[in-house]
């Protein structure tokens, strides 16, 4: 599903005369305590547009998960359930081939999104490399099995970053619940997300 649910509330937050500035948002969503409410995201209630943030109230009811009450802890469990999902696909990677995965290339319009990359590399407990942004593939996330390539020829483009510097897990001041299946298939908590104090890009 990617960032398609978090491009929909962010045009629901206007169109109701909410705070709309997405980089302002993911600013004070990564001021907020993580995994406080999760959603599956490759559920197909999502594929639809329009009213987005009641669709995720909605699974967040039905799933027995507090309700975002603002628009940035909507946008918050939007990500958070981005690096639980992530980290699933990495999962059945790793089933699939039977290698072992020491780091993770994110791809797509997801590479701007600093606080998506910190809590993508928090879930996996890997190195995160974001970038390019101008050419997504089928992915949003891929691996890359057995690292050959010098970090500065894997992508000479992305975003901001003029090298691919990984981002790297956190090791403190990690928040939110840490344990606890949630209540959608394939998500677990089983693993920390860091508090994600990154700069909004």
């Amino acid at each position: 599903m990617g960032l398609w649910i978090l491009q929909d509330c962010i045009g629901a937050f206007g169109r109701a005369g909410e705070p709309a500035d997405l980089g302002g948002l993911i600013a004070e969503a990564a001021r907020l305590p993580g995994l406080r409410s999760v959603i599956d995201v490759d559920d197909p209630v999502f594929l639809p547009p329009g009213d987005m943030p009641r669709r995720i109230a909605n699974a967040c009811a039905q799933g027995g998960e507090p309700l975002p009450e603002t628009p940035a802890a909507l946008v918050r469990c939007i990500l958070d359930s981005l690096a639980l999902a992530h980290r699933r696909t990495i999962d059945e990677a790793r089933a699939l081939t039977g290698q072992d995965i020491d780091i993770v290339h994110m791809v797509g319009g997801g590479v701007h999104n600093q606080l998506l990359c910190q809590l993508t590399a928090d879930a996996l407990g890997l190195p995160v490399i974001a970038g390019p942004a101008e050419r997504p593939p089928w992915g949003a996330c891929s691996c890359k099995l057995a690292p050959t390539v010098p970090l500065r020829a894997v992508s000479p483009r992305c975003g901001r970053l003029s090298v691919p510097v990984p981002t790297a897990p956190s090791t403190s001041r990690r928040a939110g619940r840490t344990a606890g299946a949630v209540r959608r298939p394939g998500l677990s908590r089983d693993r920390p997300l860091g508090s994600g104090n990154a700069t909004a890009t």
